[in-house]
């Protein structure tokens, strides 16, 4: 304003005291502090955060693991009940022909035990002629001949019904064991067929069941990297208001603590001595 100049400093203007100075500087370090324990916090929670996304990640990989297994064992099972099913199919067809066998047999006891006996007295044949009539027999030593079968040997005749009885006793006995054998088989598949089959049932609750797991983790999974995401968008927020603080605290520590006259500046010329103030 005056062109005045001086090598002293002048005095006057507003001067802020030391007590101002370190009252700006406290309130600057009070600030950087918080800032400092929030961006401190949300370090902390970034990290646990973090933590925790990789526990859920780790998780839902299991989850996975045990849903591919259990669908695994389920295929398993599905074939294994469908094999039973027609095993038992099988045993129950096979036990249905063993008791008609046995049947038979019983049938074929009765009918030997009833059947007219073939010895004949000696001498004696059994002739078959359709034309003459059908059946009829003839002494081959006397020529005599005859539609009623002729009675004799009875030895022979108490040989030939012990042999009968005997056959189809034997007859009878196989066909029981077979039917015995093959009702025991179909009641072991038909029970073989119902375990299978309530394995199957069990093991499609288990996979249900891991499959809900594992959609649960992969929704714990996402919320957990959301997380991850806003507590890493607190940490860039806090970050930013220390750095302020700081900028606050640097500027409060460098006030000068005398202020220069309106119109004065401080003017720095090596050439001319160093620094002078003109006004």
């Amino acid at each position: 304003s005056t062109g005045e100049t001086s090598w002293d400093r002048p005095a006057g203007g507003k001067v802020v005291t030391a007590a101002e100075a370190a009252a700006a500087v406290k309130d600057a370090t009070a600030t950087k502090v918080k800032a400092e324990e929030r961006a401190a916090a949300s370090a902390q929670r970034a990290a646990q955060a973090r933590a925790d996304a990789q526990s859920q990640a780790q998780e839902e990989a299991k989850a996975a693991g045990e849903a591919q297994a259990a669908q695994q064992s389920k295929v398993a099972a599905d074939s294994k009940a469908s094999q039973s099913a027609k095993d038992a199919q099988s045993a129950a067809l096979a036990a249905k022909n063993a008791a008609a066998a046995s049947e038979a047999a019983t049938a074929a006891s009765k009918k030997a035990e009833n059947a007219p006996l073939t010895t004949l007295p000696p001498g004696w044949e059994e002739v078959n002629n359709p034309a003459a009539g059908g059946i009829y027999y003839c002494n081959t030593s006397t020529g005599e001949t005859s539609w009623d079968r002729p009675a004799g040997n009875a030895a022979g005749n108490k040989e030939e019904t012990a042999a009968r009885v005997v056959a189809a006793t034997s007859a009878k006995s196989k066909a029981d064991e077979a039917a015995m054998a093959a009702a025991q088989a179909s009641s072991q598949a038909r029970s073989a067929a119902h375990a299978a089959a309530a394995e199957d049932t069990k093991l499609g609750g288990a996979a249900q069941a891991a499959h809900n797991e594992r959609v649960a983790s992969e929704a714990k999974a996402a919320s957990s990297a959301t997380s991850v995401q806003q507590t890493a968008n607190a940490v860039k927020v806090n970050a930013a208001a220390e750095a302020a603080a700081l900028e606050e605290l640097k500027k409060a520590e460098a006030v000068d603590l005398t202020a220069l006259p309106p119109g004065w500046e401080e003017v720095n010329n090596p050439a001319a001595g160093g620094i002078y103030y003109c006004n």
